[in-house]
């Protein structure tokens, strides 16, 4: 004769499976989480700097129609918004902060682009005269 209370129920989970389950996952999301905040904090930055970069091409594309004998020989030029993307950014025109490369015709430029007052890029370039 089998006793009813013999008989053991075979549906559903247990507790302790149930805990051990939200355990392992709890264990993997440990390792996974900040392994994505680091990759969105990563793109970011990237999508910043490549707005910045492009900021940076702007004034550098129009500048490139000027006499570089007219720009200045020294100095820095009043904080430019540029937008870019959906962001915008400050950028100033350093002149000749090499001075090896002025002369009567030609100019270096080095264009800083910042952020929230924070520099996130530089470009360097020299402009010259062709004859």
């Amino acid at each position: 004769m089998i006793h009813p209370s013999s008989k053991r129920s075979e549906r559903g989970v247990t507790l302790v499976e149930a805990l051990m389950a939200i355990a392992i996952l709890g264990i993997g999301l440990a390792f996974i989480v900040p392994s994505y905040v680091t990759q969105m904090t990563a793109n970011s930055r990237s999508e910043d700097r490549s707005g910045a970069m492009a900021a940076a091409q702007q004034i550098i594309e129009s500048r490139r129609i000027e006499d570089p004998s007219l720009m200045p020989s020294t100095g820095s030029s009043a904080p430019q918004l540029v937008s870019s993307g959906n962001q915008q950014y400050q950028v100033v025109t350093h002149y000749c902060t090499r001075s090896q490369y002025c002369n009567g015709t030609s100019r270096q430029l080095l264009i800083e682009v910042l952020q929230n007052g924070y520099r996130i890029y530089t470009a360097e370039t020299v402009f010259t005269q062709l004859r």
